[in-house]
């Protein structure tokens, strides 16, 4: 019942007894940096970026998946801290091996990785 709720609200795609999100749900992680989706399509996103002196800065965004077609999620941002991604942006967020890539609106890719991967030393610092 749960599952079905969830598709109904979600209108991601067919229902199938969960929602087509779900393979994106979770924790993942980066150097200085989180990414949370959740089950309700929410996703709560922190990152490390440097100011034009080189002092880094940890914007915070929060995001609403619209989408989801194969391994590609379409999100819209409804909260930004970071003035180069301004609400209403939109952002793609590509499952790919060892995580997930972000690609941000200026053309910036970000990567984020999967905790099995982060674990065993295969993602970076």
């Amino acid at each position: 019942m749960a599952a079905l709720a969830a598709c109904v609200v979600l209108t991601v795609g067919a229902c199938s007894g969960g929602s087509d999100v779900e393979p994106f749900v979770g924790n993942w992680s980066q150097h200085a940096g989180s990414l949370r989706i959740n089950n309700d399509s929410t996703v709560d996103m922190t990152y490390q970026v440097s100011d034009d002196n080189g002092m880094p800065s940890f914007p915070e965004l929060k995001l609403k998946i619209n989408s989801v077609d194969g391994n590609v999620a379409t999100a819209k941002v409804t909260s930004s801290t970071d003035g180069k991604v301004p609400t209403g942006s939109v952002l793609l967020l590509t499952l790919k091996d060892p995580g997930i890539l972000v690609a941000m609106p200026d053309g910036t890719v970000r990567a984020w990785c999967d905790k099995p991967s982060q674990e065993a030393g295969e993602c970076g610092a």
